[in-house]
């Protein structure tokens, strides 16, 4: 009786289980381009992120003028990418929302103008005053056309394949330095960071530093027969292991490099219940192992 009553329980346990891991399920590879601003620039970037063929997941366009991406939202995604030309709808609520992301193991991407202070465009709440922006916030006086600098990491996974890179008629960027602790990746010719990011979040920030529509929208923008859409493809498949390659070894083939392997011989990406955990090293599937109340 006591052996069917057991068989019983854990069956019980067993459904519960896979069904809150079904309910946490995200779709893998999809990034989620998060925009505040004209439809036909948001539509340039993703066919220039598409059109590299470097992505291999799904790109979608959500318009944060009118809207704001809830946790939920941003959950079942891989990569963010943000920028904007127009004020946010609720720009401390993105904020929040994206730091919250991050620390779940999310991938943010950063670009102009939401790296402008002063605009009514930055991101704001957790993200601004927590300081989780690679480059910090400036202003933007657009000046004569800038091209690629230094590369102070050549052999980084975000420039992979990245050759040159030049702004438009003129360059729209943030004045912001380089945050404290981040890792400065490339430079504009004029010395100002261009590419950084920070690996000391769970999840991984990347600020590219400059205006994310090209030169096919207006010739103001970055020349489109550069290398910017390999930066954003780069970004928003990068697992911020700064330094190492997209050709570093990986041993168990999760595209995540075995110097910053957070789960060895495990897939990093995979992590259907969303605590930045990887199920191959979780303590507790279904749960956040995030959580402890009781600090044991």
């Amino acid at each position: 009786m006591l052996t069917r009553l057991s068989k019983c329980v854990r069956g019980f346990c067993l459904v519960v289980l896979l069904s809150l891991l079904l309910s946490n399920q995200k779709t893998m590879a999809d990034a989620l381009l998060v925009h505040a601003g004209v439809a036909s620039r948001a539509n340039d970037v993703k066919a220039k992120i598409d059109g590299t063929g470097l992505y291999g997941g799904t790109t979608i366009l959500f318009n944060a003028l009118a809207a704001t991406p809830d946790p939920a939202t941003l959950g079942q995604h891989d990569a963010v990418l943000v920028w904007s030309d127009g004020p946010f709808a609720d720009a401390d609520t993105l904020g929040d929302n994206l730091a919250d992301y991050v620390d779940q193991g999310g991938t943010v991407v950063t670009m102009v103008f939401s790296l402008v202070s002063g605009s009514g465009f930055e991101i704001g709440g957790r993200w601004r005053d927590e300081g989780y922006s690679p480059i910090l916030a400036g202003s933007n006086n657009p000046i004569v056309q800038l091209t690629l600098g230094t590369v102070h990491e050549p052999n980084d996974g975000l420039m992979q394949g990245v050759v040159s890179f030049t702004a438009g008629s003129r360059t729209f960027r943030s004045a912001g330095s380089l945050a404290p602790g981040a890792a400065l990746i490339a430079e504009w010719s004029d010395g100002a960071p261009l590419v950084a990011a920070f690996d000391s979040f769970s999840g991984c920030v990347v600020a590219l530093n400059f205006y994310p529509p090209s030169s096919d929208v207006d010739s103001d923008y970055w020349d489109a027969g550069t290398d910017g859409d390999i930066l954003m493809a780069n970004a928003l498949n990068y697992h911020c292991c700064v330094g190492a390659g997209m050709n570093d070894p990986d041993s168990d083939s999760d595209g995540v490099p075995d110097a910053c392997d957070k789960c060895p011989d495990f897939d990093d990406l995979a992590d259907n219940d969303n605590d930045g955990v990887p199920d191959g090293c979780d303590m507790c599937p279904g749960f956040d192992d995030t959580l402890d109340g009781d600090n044991d």
